[in-house]
């Protein structure tokens, strides 16, 4: 279900129906009069707060390597434009989003150097959402997921672009834990594009591969 409203002043209970994570804290992020002019910065705010946060993004290129890894906050990240507002390590080679847990929309990720551009590998129960967004790296996976006791991985009417050597990682790269006895993990992907010479898909099931997942063998 998608709603849009415009020119309207909707309740946060109404905010919260459509987004779990709304929490009716909100922080502008941008150039001019916006509350933070780093989104990094933004988040350490945030999670000095204790409390889950919106970040409304204004159009604009970040080169921002972000963190926003934690067991009890989900923040939620909407871009202005999908378009025109870029998240990118601009080739200075590192990975642009390591997260948890939020919500991410109208946003663009692009990792213009080889390796992840996303990297969601980190405990916490929940849904991790990708909605409208465009996420690219120039060689592997343009998202590595390893998923944790009960969460979900969500992608929906988002493009992944792959741009260069395959090294047969998948554009989308998603397992399991590497822990024995670990549940409730899923991925699940709606109305998206792939693009790239890459596998669009690569699942493994890392238990089976590692053994028991306490630790590789070997």
């Amino acid at each position: 279900l998608r709603i849009t409203v415009n020119n309207a002043d909707m309740s946060s209970s109404f905010l919260k129906l459509l987004n779990p994570n709304y929490s009716g804290l909100e922080v502008t992020v941008g150039s001019g009069v916006a509350d933070f002019d780093k989104l990094q910065d933004a988040i350490v705010f945030a999670n000095a707060q204790n409390k889950s946060h919106t970040f409304k993004l204004g159009t604009g290129v970040y080169i921002e390597e972000l963190q926003a890894i934690s067991e009890t906050l989900a923040h939620s990240f909407i871009g202005a434009d999908k378009d025109r507002t870029i998240i990118t390590d601009d080739a200075r080679n590192f990975e642009i989003l390591k997260i948890s847990g939020g919500y991410f929309e109208n946003l663009t990720f692009e990792r213009k150097t080889t390796g992840y551009c996303v990297h969601a590998d980190y405990a916490k129960e929940g849904v991790i959402e990708f909605f409208n967004c465009k996420i690219k790296t120039v060689s592997g996976s343009v998202l590595g997921a390893g998923s944790h006791q009960n969460q979900t991985l969500r992608l929906r009417n988002c493009q992944l672009y792959q741009k260069g050597a395959t090294i047969g990682t998948g554009i989308m790269y998603w397992h399991n834990n590497v822990n024995a006895n670990v549940s409730g993990q899923r991925l699940e992907m709606f109305d998206c594009d792939v693009y790239g010479d890459e596998y669009a898909l690569r699942i493994d099931d890392a238990n089976k591969i590692y053994s028991d997942g306490t630790m590789p063998v070997g």
